[in-house]
């Protein structure tokens, strides 16, 4: 697929601000390589297949204040879209971008041998950069858009009642009744809903229009009456409801065609004549009939050089270990930016970084393992002119020490850690943040495992920031309704989602699924500057210092002696014993846990003019606090808690 441009232009949603909306797309494409990656025609048998795919020119753009088409000719329309097509080299100056151009690769191999040391399929997913941007005139555009939308919506939900060719001064009553009907139709539908004749109402339907479907993919002859009723009901009926009686109706199908006995085979002449018999009855067979002969069941094996019996005594006797699929997705960059006057001054508010993001996935036999991983993050702020913080939030290296680890809030300004690039900041050996899943794992330590590391990082609160955040998306008081409908749908989504969370949740904790948890976490240190434009202010640091959780698991030792006690009688230790196994215990600890004022003194001053704002040492404190102390934390541990 090569140069895809699709754009919707509006000019009333916001009037006196017309606006274009597209999707562009340079190329996507997929070939055959050698092992060198290298455009290649495969021929014969190879034991590892590869396949090449090219993603390039992926864009979304949201143009504001723009010219429309709509006016000129078709061959102008025409070149004016070929103009205006995203190309992998073009700038970001042509199109307000919502998503930024995307660039990437995807490389398959497809392993056919027996070999058990590479996977069956494995897939990597390479991209340069996906870019958000987002502006105010976008926000507004949009926020008009949902909500002329939401009017029409509404507009043709209840035109049956309004008047016609009357206006509300003409005929007052009139309208007041269209109100009223409005409003009673709401509450009408929703009473009839819950109504026995409602219900079989749906049975009825449901039965009726899975025996017309039926008869349709059975090419049986239906009768006017029948044409009419099944028109009607595809009409009446919801695209859900069609969905569902249709797949019932091809489940019924399926089980009808297996019930029939199949006829012996007659032998046929050869010849073109019955190659073109064939081919015509052929034709005329069901379309979904999903029952294969055991000869079109071969040529469908031989075709994807498949084995089933290869297949049925592999999935036997592969060992666990054996990856089955592996997934990798790498990306470099990764951004989201709020900007201000995009036709102005273009004034970036908020740009949030991150790179070196990593994804795989295993799938084995009986297992599932997922990890991801994020190099660095970077927040900065725009909103505040002359502020000697920028950038509020940054990852900060990790202590090598424990002596190190103590002293944190001292070593904050070294100057070696003011990294200016942000690739500096990334350490491909230690990224930030880690977090790994795996789904009965090789070591059998528990029914599922969960891992998460994160690099300790700082964070300045700025409270004028966060002002000019919100009050960039408070949508106005008109548009409130049309927010409120998506709000609405969006918590009856969410509603759902967390409904069927909290039934896994349920089930999980009936089947007492064990978790092998291992958190290690260095919190942020937060510091409240008094004032983020002047030197001569104080400083309050918050350090919440490491925090760790790890699983006590249960020994499998301790579960086998209590099941070997089943078809004896249960002493009163032993049910003690017996309840103890039903929870899982995590031990947490919490450890260097500081608090700091820092005062307003010269030091400091230099400190802030040189660019190392956050060094300094315990005796420029006036307040210390720390969060434990040594025997409280020992006693902690000793109890577990």
């Amino acid at each position: 697929m090569k140069n895809i441009h699709i754009r919707y232009e509006d000019a009333i949603s916001t009037e006196g601000h017309p606006f274009s909306l597209g999707f562009t797309l340079e190329e996507f494409s997929a070939i055959s390589t050698n092992e060198r990656w290298e455009p290649d025609f495969i021929q014969g048998h190879v034991e590892i297949s590869h396949k090449l795919a090219r993603l390039s020119g992926l864009a979304v753009y949201w143009n504001t204040d723009s010219d429309h088409f709509s006016s000129k000719s078709h061959d102008e329309v025409v070149q004016t879209f070929r103009r205006l097509a995203v190309k992998e080299q073009s700038t970001t100056e042509t199109h307000q971008f919502v998503l930024k151009p995307v660039n990437g690769i995807g490389r398959i191999e497809m392993n056919k041998t027996r070999n058990n040391d590479r996977p069956r399929v494995k897939s990597q997913l390479l991209f340069d950069e996906i870019g958000f941007v987002l502006d105010e005139d976008q926000y507004r555009d949009l926020l008009m858009m949902v909500d002329l939308f939401h009017f029409w919506i509404r507009h043709q939900q209840y035109k049956k009642y309004q008047p016609k060719g009357v206006t509300p001064k003409e005929d007052p009553r009139a309208w007041l009744k269209f109100a009223t009907d409005a409003v009673l139709s709401q509450i009408h539908e929703r009473n009839r809903k819950w109504s026995w004749a409602y219900f079989a109402e749906r049975r009825d339907d449901r039965k009726r229009y899975i025996e017309l479907f039926k008869k349709q993919k059975r090419q049986e002859h239906l009768t006017p009456d029948e044409t009419g009723d099944i028109q009607k009901l595809e009409h009446k009926l919801s695209y859900e409801d069609l969905r569902f009686y249709r797949s019932l109706a091809r489940n019924q199908l399926r089980k009808e065609h297996a019930l029939v006995p199949k006829k012996p085979e007659e032998k046929k002449a050869q010849g073109w004549g019955s190659y073109l018999a064939s081919w015509v009855s052929t034709q005329k067979q069901e379309e979904d009939d999903t029952v294969m002969t055991d000869q079109q069941r071969k040529e469908l094996y031989e075709a994807i050089d498949w084995d089933e019996q290869k297949a049925l005594t592999e999935a036997i006797d592969l060992p666990r270990e054996t990856v089955k699929m592996e997934v990798q997705a790498s990306l470099k960059t990764g951004s989201f930016t709020l900007k201000r006057d995009p036709h102005g001054r273009n004034n970036q508010i908020l740009s949030l970084l991150f790179d070196t993001f990593k994804a795989r996935l295993l799938q084995r036999p009986d297992s599932v393992f997922g990890e991801l991983s994020l190099g660095g993050l970077r927040l900065y702020d725009g909103t505040t002119e002359g502020t000697l913080y920028p950038q509020i939030i940054r990852v900060k290296n990790s202590p090598s020490t424990a002596e190190a680890e103590g002293n944190r809030i001292k070593e904050l300004g070294d100057e070696g850690e003011e990294l200016e690039d942000v690739q500096n900041e990334t350490d491909p050996n230690n990224p930030f943040f880690r977090a790994s899943f795996e789904q009965n794992p090789l070591d059998e330590s528990a029914d599922s495992a969960v891992t998460v590391k994160m690099r300790s990082m700082e964070i300045i609160y700025n409270p004028k920031f966060v002002e000019e955040i919100y009050r960039f998306f408070k949508p106005p008081e008109r548009h409130m309704e049309s927010i409120g409908a998506l709000m609405e749908s969006a918590s009856a989504t969410v509603e759902g989602l967390r409904q069927q969370t909290r039934a896994g949740l349920e089930f999980a904790l009936e089947e007492h699924k064990t978790v092998n948890a291992k958190l290690d976490l260095q919190a942020p240190l937060i510091i409240i500057p008094e004032s983020c434009t002047e030197t001569n202010t104080n400083c309050l640091i918050l350090d919440a210092g490491h925090v760790a959780m790890t699983s006590d698991l249960v020994k499998r030792a301790d579960i086998g002696e209590i099941q070997a006690k089943q078809n004896h009688k249960y002493s009163e230790e032993d049910w003690k014993q017996l309840e103890s196994l039903m929870y899982d215990k995590f031990r947490l600890t919490l450890e260097s846990t500081q608090v700091c004022l820092l005062r307003n003194n010269e030091k400091k001053r230099k400190l802030i003019a040189q660019g190392s704002y956050w060094s300094f040492d315990r005796r420029d404190c006036c307040a210390v606090a720390s969060g434990f102390r040594p025997e409280a934390f020992a006693y902690c541990r000793s109890n577990q808690y």
